[in-house]
């Protein structure tokens, strides 16, 4: 969906999508335009739960924070939007003769595809070929 910057401040941007709704989205340092578009996707009503669907949470609940997807490497820690970076970051040490994140991520895939609810027939079906998709594809082909 089309969006608007209506307000830029110090780490985050306010937008308005193109059917009319508003969020603040925080925007890492350094991102890039794309980047940006990325982050914006996140909260983009396209993209999110229907209206009206109520996630699994009570009001007043007291939670922390935590986020998914973290790879660590000694005193280093990375937060990684979507495995498509883990697998290129993956790609990039494993060529270079380091499988550590290759061999993590290899057994998270293994862990995930053995699922009895695991079908590619379905994931399959529920693809919707964009651009972006198929050149993320065609990259991982070539990899």
């Amino acid at each position: 969906m089309d969006y608007t910057v209506l307000e830029v401040s110090a780490g985050c941007i306010q937008v308005q999508y193109s059917d009319g709704t508003k969020q603040l989205v925080y925007i890492p340092n350094g991102s890039t335009l794309e980047d940006i578009d990325d982050c914006v996707s996140w909260h983009d009503p396209d993209f999110t739960s229907p209206q009206g669907e109520v996630p699994n949470i009570d009001v007043g609940v007291t939670r922390t924070s935590v986020r998914k997807d973290i790879v660590t490497q000694g005193n280093y820690s990375t937060t990684f939007p979507r495995y498509v970076d883990i697998s290129a970051i993956a790609t990039y040490y494993s060529q270079r003769g380091d499988d550590r994140i290759k061999d993590a991520l290899d057994a998270r895939i293994e862990s995930f595809v053995s699922d009895v609810d695991f079908s590619i027939d379905t994931i399959l079906n529920d693809i919707e070929f964009h651009s972006v998709d198929i050149v993320n594809q065609a990259e991982s082909e070539l990899s």
